[in-house]
């Protein structure tokens, strides 16, 4: 648990529109995301929001949904959103983001574009090393994560065995 400065939160937002008028139901059945109860199958791009500037979004987004992309996913990073620099804690920054977002009503379940939340990333790649602590973290974060109640699914990337009610992602790219 020494990495937390490797946390990760991200949102995935759904780019076909700029936010829905209306609540928008959001769940995984255990096969695909479904949203109001239909199977989608997202290609998503990122856009990291530190690296351009706030005049650039526009036409990074059109450029985007020009190109193919239903969604757009974005990290939240700690470290441009730490009250107090390098006083990070997972849970406070985690309840932190998201009590903004709910505040803002940005998570599909209230009307907004956030269609899935991401906990952790990538920390199958290095869970090995921390044996049963390293799973136990992971179940903590999970646990963490859903206490939110964001309504809408919660992801780890890369992590194999991710407990329910967790989605498995992984990343995959073309050459």
């Amino acid at each position: 648990m020494s990495s937390l400065r490797n946390i990760c939160f991200v949102f995935t937002l759904l780019s076909l529109c700029s936010c829905f008028a209306f609540a928008t139901d959001v769940s995984y059945d255990g096969r695909a995301i479904k949203i109001d109860g239909e199977r989608r199958v997202l290609l998503s791009g990122s856009i990291h929001y530190p690296r351009s500037t706030q005049e650039m979004w526009p036409d990074l987004i059109k450029k985007s949904k020009e190109g193919g992309l239903d969604a757009i996913e974005t990290y939240v990073f700690w470290n441009a959103h730490e009250p107090l620099r390098r006083q990070n804690e997972m849970q406070i920054f985690t309840t932190l983001i998201v009590d903004m977002a709910k505040k803002e009503k940005l998570f599909a379940s209230q009307g907004g574009p956030i269609i899935i939340a991401q906990i952790e990333n990538e920390y199958g790649n290095v869970i090995s090393s921390y044996g049963d602590a390293g799973k136990s973290y992971i179940n903590w974060c999970a646990t963490m994560a859903e206490s939110l109640d964001v309504g809408v699914p919660w992801i780890m990337c890369q992590e194999s065995d991710a407990p329910v009610p967790m989605v498995i992602f992984q990343n995959f790219f073309a050459v």
